[in-house]
Protein backbone atom coordinates (compact mmCIF):
# COMPACT_ATOMS: atom_id res chain seq x y z
CA UNK A 1 0.00 0.00 0.00
CA UNK A 2 1.41 3.54 -1.04
CA UNK A 3 2.01 5.77 1.87
CA UNK A 4 0.64 9.71 1.56
CA UNK A 5 3.84 10.70 0.20
CA UNK A 6 3.97 8.43 -2.31
CA UNK A 7 0.82 9.27 -3.66
CA UNK A 8 1.29 13.09 -3.77
CA UNK A 9 4.66 12.38 -5.57
CA UNK A 10 2.69 10.04 -8.54
CA UNK A 11 0.04 12.46 -8.67
CA UNK A 12 2.51 15.73 -9.27
CA UNK A 13 4.55 13.56 -11.82
CA UNK A 14 1.25 12.50 -13.87
CA UNK A 15 0.49 15.16 -15.99
CA UNK A 16 -2.63 16.89 -16.65
CA UNK A 17 -4.35 18.03 -19.54
CA UNK A 18 -5.63 21.22 -19.85
CA UNK A 19 -8.80 22.80 -20.28
CA UNK A 20 -8.62 23.78 -24.18
CA UNK A 21 -12.00 24.46 -25.88
CA UNK A 22 -11.42 22.39 -29.17
CA UNK A 23 -14.06 22.58 -32.36
CA UNK A 24 -15.70 19.02 -33.12
CA UNK A 25 -15.40 17.78 -36.20
CA UNK A 26 -18.02 15.52 -38.48
CA UNK A 27 -16.10 14.49 -41.57
CA UNK A 28 -17.87 17.22 -43.36
CA UNK A 29 -16.77 16.71 -47.03
CA UNK A 30 -15.51 20.22 -47.69
CA UNK A 31 -11.72 19.59 -47.49
CA UNK A 32 -12.09 23.43 -46.17
CA UNK A 33 -13.83 22.66 -43.26
CA UNK A 34 -11.11 20.10 -42.25
CA UNK A 35 -8.03 22.65 -42.73
CA UNK A 36 -10.01 25.62 -41.16
CA UNK A 37 -10.44 23.04 -37.81
CA UNK A 38 -6.80 22.40 -38.15
CA UNK A 39 -6.18 25.43 -38.50
CA UNK A 40 -8.05 26.24 -35.51
CA UNK A 41 -6.71 23.42 -33.06
CA UNK A 42 -3.43 24.58 -34.61
CA UNK A 43 -3.60 28.27 -33.20
CA UNK A 44 -5.50 26.53 -29.78
CA UNK A 45 -2.68 24.32 -29.05
CA UNK A 46 -0.36 27.22 -29.52
CA UNK A 47 -2.20 29.68 -27.59
CA UNK A 48 -2.66 27.09 -24.69
CA UNK A 49 1.12 26.03 -25.53
CA UNK A 50 -0.17 21.98 -25.33
CA UNK A 51 2.51 20.10 -25.11
CA UNK A 52 3.03 17.87 -27.32
CA UNK A 53 2.41 14.62 -26.47
CA UNK A 54 -1.21 15.90 -25.45
CA UNK A 55 -2.24 17.33 -28.42
CA UNK A 56 -3.66 13.62 -29.68
CA UNK A 57 -5.31 12.73 -26.27
CA UNK A 58 -7.01 16.51 -26.48
CA UNK A 59 -8.20 16.73 -30.38
CA UNK A 60 -9.31 12.88 -30.36
CA UNK A 61 -12.77 13.42 -27.92
CA UNK A 62 -13.91 15.77 -30.94
CA UNK A 63 -14.20 13.53 -33.78
CA UNK A 64 -17.86 12.96 -33.86
CA UNK A 65 -19.98 10.30 -36.32
CA UNK A 66 -17.20 9.51 -39.64
CA UNK A 67 -13.97 10.85 -38.04
CA UNK A 68 -15.20 9.18 -34.37
CA UNK A 69 -14.92 5.46 -36.62
CA UNK A 70 -12.60 5.94 -38.54
CA UNK A 71 -10.20 6.86 -35.39
CA UNK A 72 -11.73 4.13 -33.25
CA UNK A 73 -10.61 1.40 -36.35
CA UNK A 74 -7.50 3.46 -36.56
CA UNK A 75 -6.42 2.53 -32.94
CA UNK A 76 -7.50 -1.12 -33.47
CA UNK A 77 -5.42 -1.17 -36.58
CA UNK A 78 -2.62 0.22 -34.23
CA UNK A 79 -3.01 -2.44 -31.59
CA UNK A 80 -3.14 -5.05 -34.08
CA UNK A 81 -0.05 -4.06 -35.87
CA UNK A 82 -1.74 -3.60 -39.04
CA UNK A 83 -0.23 0.01 -39.16
CA UNK A 84 2.94 1.93 -37.39
CA UNK A 85 2.38 2.81 -33.69
CA UNK A 86 0.80 7.18 -34.18
CA UNK A 87 2.35 8.67 -31.83
CA UNK A 88 2.38 12.69 -32.58
CA UNK A 89 0.16 15.32 -33.55
CA UNK A 90 2.09 15.10 -36.74
CA UNK A 91 1.09 11.70 -37.66
CA UNK A 92 -2.73 12.73 -36.58
CA UNK A 93 -2.46 15.47 -38.80
CA UNK A 94 -0.96 13.55 -41.80
CA UNK A 95 -3.21 10.81 -41.29
CA UNK A 96 -6.77 13.32 -41.25
CA UNK A 97 -5.64 14.97 -44.22
CA UNK A 98 -4.88 11.96 -46.34
CA UNK A 99 -8.57 10.62 -44.97
CA UNK A 100 -10.52 13.98 -45.35
CA UNK A 101 -8.60 16.26 -48.21
CA UNK A 102 -9.28 14.46 -51.45
CA UNK A 103 -6.26 14.28 -53.60
CA UNK A 104 -7.79 16.41 -55.79
CA UNK A 105 -7.97 19.47 -54.26
CA UNK A 106 -4.50 20.67 -53.72
CA UNK A 107 -4.49 20.48 -57.81
CA UNK A 108 -7.79 22.64 -57.94
CA UNK A 109 -5.94 25.13 -55.69
CA UNK A 110 -3.51 25.25 -58.06
CA UNK A 111 -5.39 26.10 -60.95
CA UNK A 112 -6.97 28.68 -59.39
CA UNK A 113 -3.81 30.36 -58.36
CA UNK A 114 -3.12 30.34 -61.75
CA UNK A 115 -6.46 32.05 -63.07
CA UNK A 116 -6.82 34.23 -59.95
CA UNK A 117 -7.62 37.75 -61.17
CA UNK A 118 -9.07 41.01 -59.69
CA UNK A 119 -11.99 40.78 -61.76
CA UNK A 120 -14.48 43.35 -60.00
CA UNK A 121 -13.46 42.82 -56.41
CA UNK A 122 -11.53 45.58 -54.70
CA UNK A 123 -7.64 45.10 -54.79
CA UNK A 124 -8.21 44.31 -50.50
CA UNK A 125 -10.52 41.28 -51.45
CA UNK A 126 -8.08 39.85 -54.70
CA UNK A 127 -5.42 40.08 -52.29
CA UNK A 128 -7.16 38.55 -49.29
CA UNK A 129 -8.32 35.63 -51.70
CA UNK A 130 -4.43 35.13 -53.10
CA UNK A 131 -3.18 34.98 -49.67
CA UNK A 132 -5.55 32.39 -48.44
CA UNK A 133 -5.21 30.47 -51.55
CA UNK A 134 -1.81 30.37 -51.03
CA UNK A 135 -1.98 28.92 -47.07
CA UNK A 136 -5.06 26.48 -47.95
CA UNK A 137 -1.89 25.07 -50.42
CA UNK A 138 0.63 25.47 -48.00
CA UNK A 139 2.91 27.45 -50.75
CA UNK A 140 5.74 29.30 -49.38
CA UNK A 141 6.56 31.85 -52.50
CA UNK A 142 9.43 34.71 -51.81
CA UNK A 143 8.46 37.87 -51.50
CA UNK A 144 9.41 38.98 -55.36
CA UNK A 145 7.50 35.76 -56.70
CA UNK A 146 4.11 37.12 -54.74
CA UNK A 147 4.86 40.56 -55.46
CA UNK A 148 5.12 39.15 -59.25
CA UNK A 149 1.82 36.84 -58.91
CA UNK A 150 -0.05 40.11 -57.23
CA UNK A 151 0.39 42.56 -59.98
CA UNK A 152 0.08 39.65 -62.93
CA UNK A 153 -3.39 39.49 -61.50
CA UNK A 154 -4.26 42.85 -61.09
CA UNK A 155 -6.64 44.90 -63.76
Amino acid sequence: MQNYEDRCHHQQLKKTLPFVNLPSFNGDSDPNVYLGREAKVKQTFNVYEVEEDQKVKLASPKFEDYPMQWWHQTIMDIGLNKMSTMLSWNDLKLCMHMQFVPPHYRKELLLKLQRLHQGSRSVDEYFKDLEVTLTKINMHESEESMIARFVSGLR
